[in-house]
């Protein structure tokens, strides 16, 4: 999966598209399944049917799988904010939450959303490294 998200921080959806789609067939990860949509939501394609074949396939329900129900329309962002129950969990919530509302063409709720998720994803984790580049992508 690291090749796609680098793929996708960098504002390339086309390979990320790719890169996550190997990663699926490997082993039904779902944060690939969960960037692998998000890439073809950026690159205009509709990804809501994959994700909906993708998650079906998972074998749990636990997290991050509040964040596919956003996606598919069946949560809210306060929903996926509220189940997150431990700093992983909320990390995830506060950068897939803004990338939700990115795709709503709501960039101030996302710039709340993905400030906070720059503020406490640790450094190193895929979630910090997209938020600071969507923020800088909407320059802020």
């Amino acid at each position: 999966m690291g090749r796609g998200d680098a793929y996708e921080i960098k504002d390339d959806p086309d390979r990320a598209i790719q890169d996550y789609r190997q990663a699926i067939q490997l082993n039904d990860d779902i944060y690939s399944a969960i960037w692998r949509y998000l890439a073809r939501e950026r690159a205009g394609e509709n990804g809501a049917a994959e994700l909906e074949a993708n998650a079906a396939r998972l074998k749990s329900k636990d997290w991050p799988y509040p964040v596919i129900e956003l996606y598919l329309g069946r949560g809210s962002p306060a929903e996926v904010l509220s189940v997150a129950s431990n700093p992983d969990e909320n990390c995830d919530a506060q950068f897939y939450t803004g990338q939700w509302h990115l795709l709503q063409g709501n960039s101030p709720a996302a710039a709340t959303a993905l400030h906070a998720a720059a503020a406490i994803c640790p450094d190193y984790t895929f979630e910090h490294k997209g938020a600071l580049a969507e923020l800088k992508r909407l320059n802020l």
